[in-house]
């Protein structure tokens, strides 16, 4: 199976009938991952999570999500592709359990399939700007037209970032507890000041409270990595984030606009915006900031044209750097001695704590040596 196939994504794409479709002078596409929605020239399309990249294709799954955006772009003449990444939606695969590098390769999929001769754009919600942004770092030099983010996930408000030690734990030790899955304690109420929206999402099943140890692991690690290399990102890039968001902490999204390399930057955040601002009063600046930023870019943009390289790099670069691990070794060894020490309660039975590694130099290293 090919690396351009969709099948090793695990995903449904829904594709327009082809009495709807309309010629357009100009064609634009946009893609938004998970929740990522692309979308190029169509007169009426509806989406939810993560676009996809060729041909006339919109997502009818879970829709309700994002058909805001959709329609938006829809009525600007924008063809719309949409699809489920895997894990999400009504694709296949363990549910929060997928690793931002297994994200990004399904992205990678997608952008293969662009038309070459159009420009491209790029919509990430949430951890899809994380997928998004993570991967274009690590990729600076793709015709990427522009960038759109609403509310990434570039890090945690302190009520749910967790503490250092559970932090080093999932990071050094939680590729051992993958298959763990634990409760991320989403207040829905939380999400929009809509309530309609938020009655939608107590009765949408493709809600998941739970998410996999391994993919909490996979953002923890990604995190620090994007802020280390934030000056490598040098698209056109904007942003929207509510500052009453409880799910990713706009500070963050300041940090990196003021860190990243690209000169084309813009933030626009709002002082009562909750995390999903394409169901609040707030969508109405979006659009009309969207529209004109798009219309500027658009003045200057390219096609995307084709790749050129065999594979894209995803994931972060491997480090060998086992310092960490060293260190907490040595908390580990010296909490055992100070354990022997006190339960034995004399300094001249220090040497207990040394028998298990005499035992593994007799039997062990010594034959060797011999």
């Amino acid at each position: 199976m090919t690396l351009n196939s969709l099948e090793n994504i695990q995903c449904r794409i829904t594709k327009y009938s082809e009495d709807i479709y309309q010629a357009l002078d100009k064609i634009l596409d946009f893609i938004i991952p998970n929740w990522i929605l692309l979308i190029r020239k169509h007169p009426s399309a509806l989406s939810m999570d993560l676009g996809s990249i060729k041909g006339d294709f919109y997502m009818q799954h879970n829709k309700k999500r994002f058909e805001q955006v959709a329609d938006f772009f829809a009525k600007m003449n924008f063809v719309v592709h949409l699809i489920d990444l895997r894990g999400f939606g009504f694709s296949g695969g363990p549910r929060g359990s997928q690793s931002i590098a297994d994200l990004q390769l399904d992205v990678e999929v997608l952008i293969r399939q662009a038309s070459k001769d159009l420009p491209l754009f790029l919509y990430g919600h949430a951890m899809g700007a994380l997928v998004i942004i993570s991967l274009l770092i690590r990729n600076p030099k793709l015709k990427i037209s522009g960038v759109i983010c609403t509310a990434p996930t570039l890090g945690f408000p302190l009520n749910r970032n967790i503490g250092p030690l559970k932090q080093f734990v999932i990071k050094n030790f939680g590729h051992y507890l993958e298959d763990l899955v634990i409760n991320t304690n989403v207040n829905p109420t939380s999400l929009s000041k809509n309530n309609q929206h938020i009655q939608r999402i107590f009765e949408d099943r493709l809600v998941m409270p739970f998410l996999g140890v391994g993919m909490a692991r996979s953002i923890y690690k990604t995190l620090p990595f994007i802020f280390k290399n934030s000056h490598q990102f040098q698209y056109p890039i904007m942003i929207f984030h509510g500052k009453q968001d409880t799910q990713s902490s706009y500070e963050n999204s300041v940090q990196f606009i003021n860190q990243v390399g690209s000169k084309d930057k813009h933030i626009k955040l709002f002082d009562e915006g909750y995390h999903e601002l394409q169901h609040d009063e707030e969508f109405q600046s979006i659009k009309q900031q969207l529209s004109e930023w798009i219309k500027i870019r658009l003045e200057s943009s390219m096609p995307f044209g084709i790749l050129s390289q065999p594979r894209l790099l995803i994931g972060i670069p491997v480090q060998k750097n086992r310092r960490k691990l060293i260190i907490f070794l040595m908390l580990l060894l010296l909490a055992y001695f100070l354990t022997v020490l006190i339960k034995k309660g004399k300094f001249k039975r220090v040497q207990y704590p040394f028998v298990p590694i005499l035992i593994l130099y007799n039997k062990l290293i010594k034959k060797q040596l011999k």
